[in-house]
């Protein structure tokens, strides 16, 4: 049984909501804490939490996964389709990433690059990669395998089901 809150919208629901966020700042915290009892200096310490950043978030993720089989264990989350809708389902997936992809690539990329010059937020190619290539396995496996198996199971298969039963579908 779900205890509701005044809005109508389970408890479980707004603690899958706001413990992504909350995790990763206490992660961060951690991470700098752990490094200032180490002795490292603080100049040190706001080099080297970026560069642990595959870590923290492979964690935050290992930890949403695991607090979300827990909180949902007793109801129906994400129920699969079957095969042939499945197939469907994953053919025009992949259509659609390829025409947003292109577009990206043709139109979007240029106009965003020509912003972010302008506003001054703008990262030259080649500084990324540096940062993160120690942990690229790492930075692979939480960004491209965990993290949307996550975030398809809180939002789109219990977040979302649960709101629209409770705000509708317009």
């Amino acid at each position: 049984m779900i205890t509701q809150m005044t809005s109508g919208i389970p408890h479980k629901v707004w603690l899958l909501f706001v413990a992504g966020p909350t995790l990763f700042l206490i992660a961060i915290v951690f991470a700098s804490v752990f490094l200032s009892v180490h002795g490292i200096n603080p100049e040190q310490i706001a080099q080297r939490v970026p560069l642990l950043m595959p870590h923290i978030l492979l964690g935050v993720l290992l930890c949403l996964g695991a607090l979300t089989h827990f909180a949902l264990r007793s109801e129906t989350v994400w129920v699969m389709p079957n095969a042939r809708k499945a197939l469907a389902d994953v053919g025009f997936g992949l259509l659609v990433g390829v025409v947003l992809a292109l577009a990206y690539f043709k139109l979007l990329a240029p106009l965003l690059e020509a912003l972010q010059r302008t506003v001054g937020d703008y990262v030259p190619p080649g500084s990324v990669l540096p940062a993160v290539s120690g942990s690229l396995g790492l930075f692979f496996i939480a960004n491209v395998l965990l993290a949307p198996l996550v975030e398809e199971t809180i939002y789109r298969g219990y977040a979302l089901p649960l709101i629209t039963t409770h705000v509708g579908v317009t």
